[in-house]
């Protein structure tokens, strides 16, 4: 079945992407801060969203690539 609006798609998987990355962000920035309190150490907002962004870049180096059926 084609897509008659290519546009309404792109932003329905924009928005998807957006929400997932917010999802994913807010909690585990909450498990970052969660463990700072619990030890005591001061950690910004800033910081836990840095160690948030090399986790995701972790994710995407270490993740294997699916190559194609031949």
């Amino acid at each position: 079945m084609k897509n008659k609006s290519p546009l309404k798609a792109l932003l329905t998987i924009l928005l998807v992407l957006i929400l997932g990355y917010g999802l994913s962000w807010a909690v585990i920035v909450g498990i970052i801060k969660l463990i700072a309190v619990c030890f005591g150490w001061p950690i910004t907002l800033a910081h836990a969203t840095g160690i948030w962004l090399i986790l995701c870049l972790i994710f995407i180096l270490v993740t294997p690539k699916k190559e194609g059926k031949k």
